[in-house]
């Protein structure tokens, strides 16, 4: 557990430039990207929204097939792992159970070296939906990672936070601003509102706010979790 630790001995004095802060340590940022900096979401990076199942009927841009319950069932057993105790008896149940096996195997893979801590139940589906974001930005070409605070410059009061975003590996360019959430038509709604703060504070102090609502290319592979647009949804 200790790059948990790590991760929350860094809180305090997070990487950023004077209008951004993680919230996390996330190893799998490249080196020269980890300060997140404003001229980092030039062009106008796209927006997008990820939600559970059936969220692609509400209008989500993506949805990760996990019901609320499973979700909260895995949240509580890794809100307690990633301080170093054993559920024995969730864990069993889990691993008894094909689904929520499948997803405790990506997050059991991915959590400490994203610097996940279970602050929250919404960030079991940020660890699904970041592990199938990249069957739409293949990880040779762009990293994606979240937990970021803006704010006025030098300023301790947080404007809002980016749940998630995709950017380019070479230039740390921001292409895609996403915002992930467990329930459904008002938790869209509030997403949309809490990208358009971003998109006016960007706007504010670099000029240039966000674009439109990212278009996906769906790609399926036979046996793994499918991640849908909502244009691929059929009733």
């Amino acid at each position: 557990m200790f790059h948990l630790i790590f991760a929350f001995l860094i809180s305090s004095s997070a990487l950023g430039d004077s209008y951004f802060t993680t919230t996390r340590f996330d190893e799998t940022v490249p080196a020269h990207c980890e300060n997140v900096k404003i001229n980092s979401f030039i062009g106008a990076p796209e927006k997008f929204y990820v939600g559970r199942k059936g969220a692609r009927k509400m209008g989500f841009t993506f949805e990760y097939p996990i019901e609320r319950d499973d979700a909260k069932t895995l949240w509580r057993y890794f809100k307690k792992l990633a301080y170093g105790e054993v559920d024995y008896a969730l864990k069993k149940k889990i691993l008894s159970e094909p689904k929520l096996k499948r997803d405790y195997d990506i997050v059991i893979k991915n959590f400490e070296e994203q610097g996940f801590d279970f602050g929250s139940e919404g960030e079991i589906l940020e660890i699904l939906a970041i592990e199938q974001l990249y069957r739409e930005f293949p990880e040779n070409h762009y990293f994606i990672s979240g937990a970021v605070n803006y704010h006025q410059e030098y300023s301790p009061t947080i404007v809002g936070e980016i749940d998630v975003y995709v950017a380019e590996r070479e230039t740390c360019r921001k292409v895609a601003i996403g915002e992930v959430k467990l329930g459904r038509k008002k938790t869209l709604n509030k997403a949309r509102q809490q990208l358009t703060r971003l998109s006016q504070f960007l706007r504010k102090y670099q000029g240039e706010g966000l674009g439109g609502t990212y278009d996906p290319i769906v790609v399926r592979q036979l046996g793994a979790p499918q991640f849908l647009s909502a244009k691929d949804y059929q009733d």
